[in-house]
């Protein structure tokens, strides 16, 4: 059960614009699990606080400074600890005592578009506790566990790129980077970890319009390694495509999706402890 409230203000001072609201929030949750007449509660009362500036020059430069916080609740998937078999090596496992994540983000921003470019640029600095993160336990059998548990908390800074182009009428182009840098604290088996780390990602997306109708999109994906309480996650390339066809004058249409194109989406993860 959840109950909320919401309050903004906003308004205009010398060319600035703001906005400033906070939500308040009683949070109420309860798990009974079938094989357990223990009831799992949680409940906590809480504030979102929000504010935002804002500031246009000659309708060509656009900044913003925002600071808000955040809540990301688990999915009820994640709540149930009925094993979900995997493979035969692997199980996943729910946590019902796992709590919301809350973050507080802290973002300047700025947009601007010359002729056909539109540039855009995120500096941000987040904090987020009781952030979730990965178990992976062996059993003596040899089969791995797989749950979700709360860190202290993970600090994160980096700087978010994007350029998108519209070269002509018919073709469209839009990158975009993330370089960041973050630090975990948690506890894993009674030990105290940090970790620190440095990653990035990049896209490009070309959507191309044909004169009959037939619009095809090339999208490209890379994501860097990076590291989590137990282990590192290595980096790993996708690429689609797709293509769309319009029938009967725009009134239906048919597409085609092609996934990982060159079978590049290797997602490879080693863990290590006792």
């Amino acid at each position: 059960s959840i109950y909320s409230g919401y309050l903004i203000y906003s308004g205009s001072y010398k060319g600035f614009g703001y906005q400033a609201g906070v939500r308040s929030e009683f949070f109420d949750r309860r798990i009974v699990l079938s094989k357990s007449n223990t009831p799992n509660d949680y409940e906590k009362f809480m504030f979102y606080p929000s504010i935002h500036f804002s500031k246009s020059i000659k309708d060509k430069h656009q900044f913003q400074l925002s600071y808000s916080r955040r809540i990301n609740r688990p999915a009820p998937f994640l709540l149930n600890d009925i094993p979900q078999y995997i493979d035969p090596d692997n199980i996943f496992m729910g946590n019902p005592e796992l709590k919301p994540e809350f973050t507080d983000s802290f973002e300047f921003n700025y947009r601007t578009t010359i002729s056909k470019v539109t540039i855009s640029a995120q500096s941000y600095l987040r904090n987020t506790t009781n952030m979730f993160q990965a178990l992976r336990l062996m059993t003596e059998k040899g089969v791995m566990i797989h749950k979700l548990a709360n860190s202290d908390n993970q600090l994160s800074a980096g700087e978010e790129f994007g350029v998108d182009i519209n070269v002509t009428k018919w073709l469209q182009l839009s990158t975009g980077a993330n370089i960041y840098y973050y630090k975990l604290k948690t506890v894993v088996e009674n030990e105290k970890i940090i970790k620190e780390s440095a990653s990035w990602d990049a896209r490009m997306i070309a959507n191309i319009q044909f004169k009959w109708g037939t619009r095809l999109q090339l999208l490209g994906y890379y994501r860097g390694a990076n590291y989590d309480a137990m282990g590192k996650n290595d980096g790993f390339f996708i690429s689609n495509i797709a293509v769309n066809q319009s029938l009967l004058k725009g009134k239906a249409s048919i597409g085609i999706n092609v996934r990982d194109v060159f079978n590049s989406f290797k997602m490879n993860y080693s863990t290590y402890g006792s």
